[in-house]
């Protein structure tokens, strides 16, 4: 279904759908009242023809990262945890770290303490060093075996076997899952219930959506489009058969990349932040948490991930304007995901946009689609 007119989207989409960039795509645009533009364009898979639709199902990969920061916020504002308290306090397994000391090749050559351990909004914010690098990455694949039915509840309580990259607090960099895996089964123990049952419970059903989701059914599946990679110009079907994101196993619900989503479900999810925290005028999350998730956390003096924006909680936050690269207003905030998907939220003039496809190597927060999409929403949306 189509809502609304842009030239610009549309134009764009059609061109990179005819130089085979991509097989389709989902957009939506909304403001606080709601939809303003939506529209689907190609097909979820090459041979079927299928056409892309609001409820297709795409890998959000780390567009998977800041529902489980509002899991965590929704947690503290019932009590059950802060998110200034050190992850040990849950997992006492990890009160005592060690930081990987790597070789150029990535190659860990020693290990020595951690002086202290990281605490849940460094996880949130990418400060707490573990998995952000060589070091925790490798000693993970060499500690585990990501083999079908394995759980959060089986690793995490392990991660003190694993190698934090550097001391907490103490750089800013990007996690790809481990520290979200942290945190969501911090989630588990506080709550008593499966991550994905909380989030189903607590944020999807509140949502009126089920476009959000870990473990797919088999009609689930035949929503979900097919993942391709670019090669030579052409895009060649990549198989991850019992993955949403490579190499992590559904039963392993990998809290910072392993969701599923459609567009009219993560529409909803970024408009209940847009409208700080309400959606359909039911209070989800507080206005304050949501202002704590788009607000700057990481202390100035540590390095950027990039350098026009700075963390909030689970999202980049716009901190300068750089002509011909970054030009979304500072205060917008959001995040993107590695197969493709991207979206942002402008609180000051109430205006988001969702943008969803999946190609394996898109290219994450640096895709050149997800800068398009944002000139372009910009150019047809900004008046």
């Amino acid at each position: 279904m189509s809502i609304g007119f842009s030239s610009s989207i549309e134009a764009r989409a059609y061109d990179n759908i005819k130089k085979g960039l991509m097989p389709g795509a989902a957009v939506s645009v909304i403001n606080e009242k709601g939809l303003i533009y939506e529209n689907c364009f190609g097909v979820c898979d090459i041979e079927k023809r299928n056409p892309i639709e609001e409820n297709s199902l795409f890998r959000l990969a780390s567009m998977t990262k800041p529902i489980t920061a509002v899991a965590l916020l929704i947690c503290e504002e019932r009590g059950l945890l802060s998110i200034d308290d050190p992850v040990c306090k849950y997992l006492p397994s990890l009160s005592k770290m060690t930081i990987g000391d790597v070789d150029a090749e990535g190659k860990i050559i020693s290990r020595h303490e951690a002086k202290g351990v990281p605490t849940i909004k460094n996880i949130l914010n990418h400060t707490g060093g573990l998995g952000q690098g060589f070091a925790g990455l490798n000693s993970f694949n060499e500690v585990f075996e990501l083999k079908d039915g394995i759980r959060l509840c089986d690793a995490v309580p392990r991660f003190n076997e694993i190698c934090l990259d550097f001391e907490p607090g103490t750089l800013c960099g990007y996690t790809t899952t481990l520290g979200f895996d942290c945190a969501a089964h911090i989630v588990e123990i506080v709550s008593g219930m499966d991550i994905e049952d909380f989030l189903k419970k607590e944020l999807f059903d509140k949502l009126e959506t089920n476009g959000l989701l870990y473990t797919p059914s088999e009609d689930d599946k035949n929503r979900t489009v097919t993942l391709y990679d670019t090669v030579g110009g052409a895009l060649i079907k990549k198989d991850i058969t019992g993955c949403n994101f490579e190499p992590y196993p559904i039963s392993y619900k990998a809290a910072g990349c392993g969701m599923l989503g459609s567009l009219s479900g993560y529409t909803a999810f970024v408009s209940m932040l847009l409208n700080g925290g309400v959606y359909n005028g039911s209070r989800i999350l507080s206005e304050e948490s949501v202002k704590k998730a788009s607000t700057v956390s990481v202390p100035d003096n540590l390095n950027r991930f990039f350098p026009h924006e700075k963390w909030g909680l689970a999202m980049r936050v716009i901190t300068d304007i750089v002509p011909g690269e970054q030009e979304l207003p500072v205060g917008c905030y959001g995040w993107s995901g590695a197969y493709g998907c991207h979206f942002f939220i402008d609180p000051k003039r109430k205006l988001a946009a969702v943008f969803m496809k999946n190609v394996a190597n898109a290219g994450g927060a640096t895709a050149p689609t997800a800068r398009e999409f944002e000139a372009d929403v910009l150019k047809d949306f900004y008046k």
